[in-house]
């Protein structure tokens, strides 16, 4: 079950959508169609394919975060979510060096924790993740979690 956040006072911002084809590239790359799942591609390839895909992967995912911005408000959202008390954590299907570029550049200081990321197997959308999320915050199911 997933909870509304309430409107809260932030200034609003002009909205700057950064149009990145993470997708068409990791596709491109790896020469599978847009309805192929990325990572369970990679995972049934054998091993030492898998080990180069996941290397074009990374160089993608490597190059990008170099040209990463923050989406207008970032800031002042977390601020305001860590001035509520609220537990924070990623859970994302990207690889570690891009979630720790983020938050070093943007967020240096956020308490974000736990950080889920490709290594967790399986991967988002399966809810195995999120699950480690709740049980690491002594939550016995993810209920009261806000995506």
């Amino acid at each position: 079950m997933f909870r509304q956040m309430r409107s809260h006072s932030l200034p609003p911002h002009p909205r700057k959508i950064q149009v990145l084809t993470f997708c068409a590239r990791y596709r491109q790359s790896l020469s599978i169609s847009a309805k192929t799942d990325i990572l369970e591609h990679i995972y049934s390839l054998p091993p030492a394919e898998q080990l180069d895909a996941m290397a074009q992967i990374r160089a993608i995912e490597s190059t990008a975060m170099l040209v990463q911005e923050p989406q207008p408000g970032l800031q002042e959202l977390m601020s305001y979510l860590e001035g509520k008390g609220m537990r924070m954590a990623i859970c994302t299907r990207n690889f570690d060096g891009p979630v720790n570029h983020l938050l070093q550049s943007f967020l240096p200081n956020a308490p974000i924790s736990p950080i889920i990321t490709r290594s967790f197997r399986p991967p988002k959308p399966h809810p195995a993740g999120i699950l480690h999320i709740a049980s690491t915050w002594g939550l016995t199911d993810a209920q009261d979690l806000i995506m």
